[in-house]
């Protein structure tokens, strides 16, 4: 039998069974890990349902506030254009099915957007200020709690695995039975792996449902596995630790220097790294900034302003007449249209260079991931979920893409339709902002692409932490005690 156990195919893998059997009925004996697998799966369920009852309520609200602005801009009476530049609209962000697992930048930053002449206002009604800097470390959502609570957990209930075997002296006769010291760790590796799968039952089922209610079944599935690949490398590093030391409670005691090391320390020292070598204006900043490049390029509610004199020269020029009174459209509207052009592109440019900085941080982060795990699988997960600081960036630039539009064609409205001459006692039938586009259709929601190195920093990190138990094996084969 000693031989048997000790060999490959059918009968090895019975025995890892065995062994991962045996270590959950160990395990189960002990009131611990009951009380973990009762408080964790309590967690885990209130966790997604926090998750499913915040994206529905902010679905409710989204369409409230979205049918309240639609009636508000419908029940304009009549006037003049600019006036209805600076009435406004609202933009709001598009609904995010995985958001219910992962709500990634959704935990601190706006979701809709005022619209208005002259400015880029930032994304509003954010639930909680960033506080958190990139990692947003506030929020207990799903995916944070698969990713940060259940190693702990787990952690808990396995630090114990081998440790107090050797203690009490049976992992002598565990080996004395036939099997191997390696097989006998993946073994428990197993039985911890699973334990940590049951501990995050409900959220692996619920990015499978999502998935498959919301047409994106691979992202569904994709999620569930990149989160049950973290666990195994944690079940992996659990039982590796266990065997490393003598006692529980030393083994405890480094899991939770890992853990703390992993999971806290770590992303924040990478995170304020990636600030200090890639700084990003804040909002604020960038707010000045915008104004004193508006202010340069003129005000376009003076047409006789000096910035515009080229423009007036211009304009004259290709119309073949010398006074603006002679143009056949709206010296005003036409001023308006050409100050709003060069205003957008000023703001183009400052808000391009935040968000160039936010992506070179990105970038920094993801590099990081490839020593620790556990941001590696943060980041792809906010990347599968489509909450990630592209896709808000992605909304932003949609969001200005609309209100530049909406407000050129008011722009036009008061250069075709409006006369020079007391320019602004005029007013247009209300009639007209019917049929101002507003469509909502590029702020489609989108997934931005997948890193591949996480991903193979991943496939590495879990190759690696198999390597690494085996040698642990083969040490205690060695010197079983």
């Amino acid at each position: 039998m000693a031989s048997d156990a000790r060999g490959g195919g059918v009968t090895g893998i019975h025995a890892l069974f065995g062994v991962a059997g045996a270590e959950v009925r160990r395990a189960w004996r002990h009131g611990v890990t009951r009380t973990v697998l009762a408080a964790g799966l309590v967690l885990s369920a209130v966790v997604v349902v926090v998750g499913s009852v915040r994206e529905s309520a902010w679905e409710s609200a989204r369409d409230a506030h979205a049918a309240t602005a639609d009636a508000q801009w419908h029940a304009q009476p009549d006037r003049h254009p600019h006036r209805v530049v600076h009435f406004g609209d609202f933009v709001f962000k598009p609904p995010q099915p995985f958001a219910v697992i992962d709500w990634g930048v959704e935990a601190h930053a706006g979701r809709a957007v005022f619209l208005e002449g002259h400015r880029q206002n930032p994304a509003n009604f954010a639930e909680a200020r960033e506080s958190a800097g990139l990692l947003g470390l506030g929020a207990l959502d799903p995916a944070r709690y698969v990713t940060v609570v259940v190693p702990l957990l787990m952690l808990f209930a396995g630090a114990g695995a081998v440790a107090s075997e050797r203690r009490d002296g049976t992992w002598l006769h565990l080996q004395l039975s036939g099997v191997g010291a390696t097989r006998i760790l993946f073994g428990k590796a197993l039985a911890t792996w699973g334990l940590g799968l049951l501990l995050a039952a409900p959220v692996l089922l619920a990015a499978v449902g999502i998935g498959l209610g919301s047409g994106e079944t691979g992202r569904g599935l994709a999620l569930s596995a990149l989160y049950a690949g973290h666990l195994a490398i944690v079940a992996l590093a659990v039982v590796g630790l266990s065997a490393l030391a003598r006692e529980p409670a030393t083994a405890l005691l480094l899991g939770v220097m890992v853990w703390c090391l992993a999971v806290l320390v770590g992303p924040r020292a990478a995170a304020t790294a990636a600030a200090l070598r890639h700084p990003a204006p804040s909002p604020v900043e960038l707010d000045v900034a915008v104004d004193r490049a508006l202010r340069a390029i003129g005000d376009a509610h003076d047409p006789d302003a000096p910035h515009f004199a080229r423009f007036r020269e211009e304009t004259l020029r290709r119309h073949g007449v010398d006074r603006v009174e002679d143009l056949p459209l709206n010296w005003g509207g036409l001023v308006m249209l050409e100050g709003e052009r060069l205003g957008a592109a000023a703001i183009a440019t400052l808000t391009g260079r935040q968000f160039d900085a936010q992506r070179a941080q990105d970038a920094a982060m993801a590099r990081w991931g490839i020593a620790l795990p556990s941001l590696a699988v943060e980041r792809l997960s906010r990347t599968l979920a489509g909450t990630d600081g592209e896709a808000h960036r992605r909304f932003l630039r949609a969001a200005e893409h609309r209100r530049y539009i909406m407000v050129q064609q008011l722009n036009r409205l008061h250069a075709e339709r409006i006369l020079l001459e007391n320019d602004r006692a005029q007013r247009l039938d209300a009639s007209h902002w019917g049929r101002i586009a507003r469509d909502d259709g590029a702020l489609r929601p989108g997934y931005t692409a997948i890193a591949p190195g996480l991903v193979v920093a991943l496939v590495l990190w879990l190759g690696g932490g198999a390597a690494g138990l085996a040698l642990v094996g083969r040490r205690l084969e060695r010197r079983p005690c």
